[in-house]
């Protein structure tokens, strides 16, 4: 053999090394890349149906956005953002959810909530986690839904409805007819006698109840109730006298470590579901015959969302041939 054609051989060996290389880096950078996850929100419009991804996909989302569309949310982080429009934002569920292994949609920073709406036309916010403080400048007939809520500041909330939804303090300097179903309100701060508050199978409590209505809750106070509330049956925790409030059928326990399973009194964080001991859910119900507080009444508490909800989108390494990405979303249709 000639010395160049060994040279030939050579170049041909390496060449072949260099492709099976080439290969097998192809192969796991295709591996790593076919199974990474991004954040993705589903803009629909009448029947047309656009995705964006990544953290800031809400907002991008949100700019295109008209009265009445829908918002769909996957797992994952985005930044917060201004709800400005009479829209719905869904997210896959306001906590982990270890049957199905679904994380939660989880908006990072201060979400700020500003329209002013009416009874046809109004911003819904659904199976979201809001970890940090949100702000309102108006939230007007808007709707919380399966949410998970750190502080709820100042701001004028009226004709307001929550259901299903945990928050750990919520602010009433402006609130007005706001009516909480099937929730848990930690701390409720700053009532007023001309700022009504309804409760119905809730727990809440903490500070000096002025014009609150309450069925079948459970009311943490020890303050002053006066002549401008009413409790129906409702447990209270702490309180020394019923005072001057209109009572009906209520009792009186001294913590909750008398009436629920595993909770001690401390600051709940938001897997704290409130479940009652059993002579109790079985002994002391509702005016509509189910156990009160979270768990009782028509729609008692959960985090999963009711609608179809992506839990897991997996960005394709193949491209369409339009140059778009190939991305794969599986979801969830069962809520509970």
């Amino acid at each position: 053999m000639t010395p160049t054609s060994q040279c030939g051989n050579n170049r041909q060996q390496n060449s072949m090394k260099k492709a099976s290389l080439l290969f097998v880096l192809l192969c796991v950078s295709t591996l790593i890349f076919a199974q990474t996850t991004t954040q993705t929100a589903m803009l629909k419009h009448g029947d047309n149906i656009t995705a964006y991804y990544g953290p800031d996909a809400l907002a991008d989302a949100f700019v295109f956005a008209d009265d009445g569309d829908i918002i769909t949310l996957s797992s994952g982080s985005f930044s917060a953002i201004e709800f400005n429009k009479p829209v719905t934002v869904r997210g896959a569920g306001c906590t982990y959810d270890p049957e199905t292994g679904t994380n939660p949609t989880v908006i990072t920073g201060s979400a700020h909530f500003s329209f002013a709406g009416d009874e046809t036309r109004h911003l819904t916010v659904e199976g979201i986690q809001f970890p940090e403080q949100t702000e309102q400048t108006d939230f007007l007939y808007g709707k919380f839904i399966r949410c998970h809520i750190g502080t709820m500041r100042v701001g004028r909330i009226e004709n307001a409805l929550f259901i299903d939804c945990f928050i750990k303090q919520f602010y009433a300097n402006a609130a007005k007819n706001v009516t909480f179903i099937n929730s848990v309100v930690w701390q409720v701060w700053n009532c007023d006698d001309n700022r009504p508050l309804t409760f119905q199978n809730c727990v809440f409590g903490k500070t000096y109840p002025k014009r609150v209505s309450a069925t079948n809750c459970i009311v943490n106070t020890n303050e002053y109730l006066g002549a401008t509330n009413t409790f129906v049956n409702c447990i209270f925790i702490r309180t020394s006298g019923y005072n001057d409030a209109n009572i009906i059928n209520c009792t009186k326990y001294e913590s909750f470590v008398d009436i629920c399973e595993t909770f001690n009194g401390n600051d709940p964080d938001f897997d704290e579901m409130f479940i009652l001991k059993n002579y109790i859910a079985n002994n002391f119900l509702g005016d509509d015959g189910t156990e009160i507080s979270i768990h009782g009444g028509t729609i008692p508490y959960g985090t999963r969302p009711t609608y179809m909800t992506p839990y897991r989108n997996t960005v394709d390494h193949e491209s369409t041939p339009a140059g778009k990405l190939n991305v794969h979303i599986e979801v969830i249709d069962e809520g509970k």
